[in-house]
């Protein structure tokens, strides 16, 4: 089928590239067209609040798509909160929860439809799908926060972060 071997694999970077390129074009042109206004307040007021605008209808649109990159992928990430709700008493800490919630999620997102997708994309949508489910929030707010855990997971990220783990 076509159109499925055309969304199998998005680029999201490709998106984010158009979005910000198109961003710069409009800015450009607004500039060029009153270039004699340059030095006028307004004109710098003006172009503030464009930019502005432009970036916020930029971020409503990276929002838009990471939304319908979750829908495609949403059956093999709610299998994964319903295996980390299992495990999850298994970690002590919210780093290594959510460390453990990544892995899974990639996991499943091996398979299906967003297999060939790239590797930053999944990152992707794995850290909004972590945002927004309120499921996940509850489970990584309400791992220990006592002085000791808060260390421990500050030294996992450690060692995460230097791959000794």
């Amino acid at each position: 089928d076509l159109i499925s071997a055309f969304f199998s694999k998005p680029l999201s970077s490709s998106f984010s590239y158009r979005l910000t390129t198109q961003m710069d074009r409009y800015h450009h042109d607004y500039q060029e067209s009153l270039v004699s206004f340059n030095d006028t307040t307004v004109f710098v007021e003006e172009m503030d609040e464009l930019q502005r605008l432009l970036q916020k209808v930029v971020s409503e649109r990276q929002a838009d798509n990471m939304d319908a990159y979750q829908k495609v992928v949403q059956l093999p990430l709610n299998m994964a909160l319903k295996l980390v709700k299992l495990s999850a008493d298994k970690f002590d800490t919210a780093f290594s929860l959510e460390r453990y919630v990544r892995e899974v999620c990639l996991l499943q997102l091996d398979e299906g439809k967003a297999k060939d997708w790239d590797s930053l994309l999944k990152t992707q949508v794995i850290l909004h799908f972590i945002e927004n489910s309120s499921d996940l929030q509850t489970l990584l707010r309400d791992r220990r926060s006592s002085t000791f855990y808060n260390i421990k997971g500050f030294f996992q990220w450690l060692l995460w972060t230097l791959n000794l783990s």
